[in-house]
């Protein structure tokens, strides 16, 4: 199906373009696609600014409004690039990768995709979130990335960790992680771990 691939393939940090570069004629491949489905969305990019972020933002939501199956945007630069701390909502989505971008607690409630199988955080920053949780989600890798560094208390006063809430999870990767590991709740039958 068709597909937008944007950036530099491959991680050479060097070789990321930045995002200004690129804003004004993503922008205007997006416009001019309309609302027309997408198969795959790949956007790879370095250096960004303040003003950056929304353009990022639009290009994240209108993916999804395309019916993206398979999306990935990954940021290479030493700061990371907040995402708009809303739930994900789509039939179609099926394999999410970021790399370098902040998510918060709204973003990885995945319970509106119930399509998605595949998740890879990888330089991410998690420091808000409290739960990442989808009843389809079969493959998880999160690396290289900071969780919070102190215990959440939930509604019952009890201090814990970030919780994994994945019934389904056949394979689980943690490596690399700052601060408070998260604890696993509920994870099904997984076959496959590296932690």
């Amino acid at each position: 199906g068709p597909g937008l691939h944007l950036g530099w393939p491959g991680d050479e940090e060097q070789a990321s373009p930045p995002v200004k570069e690129h804003r004004e004629l993503v922008d205007r491949l997006l416009l001019l696609r309309g609302g027309s489905p997408l198969d795959t969305c790949d956007i790879r990019l370095g250096e960004f600014q303040d003003d950056d972020v929304p353009g990022v933002n639009f290009w994240v939501w209108h993916a999804i409004s395309c019916k993206v199956r398979q999306f990935t945007l990954s940021i290479h630069w030493h700061s990371y690039l907040k995402l708009d701390d809303l739930p994900l909502v789509s039939q179609h989505l099926s394999r999410l990768e970021l790399c370098g971008v902040w998510v918060d607690n709204s973003f990885l409630d995945f319970s509106s995709c119930p399509a998605l199988e595949y998740l890879e955080l990888l330089q991410c920053t998690l420091l808000m979130v409290k739960n990442i949780s989808s009843d389809s989600l079969k493959h998880l890798s999160i690396t290289e990335s900071r969780f919070p560094q102190f215990m959440f208390t939930d509604v019952l006063q009890t201090p814990r960790r970030t919780c994994i809430y994945a019934p389904n999870l056949v394979s689980l990767r943690l490596d690399g992680l700052e601060n408070l590991t998260p604890m696993l709740d509920s994870t099904g039958s997984v076959v496959e771990a590296f932690v």
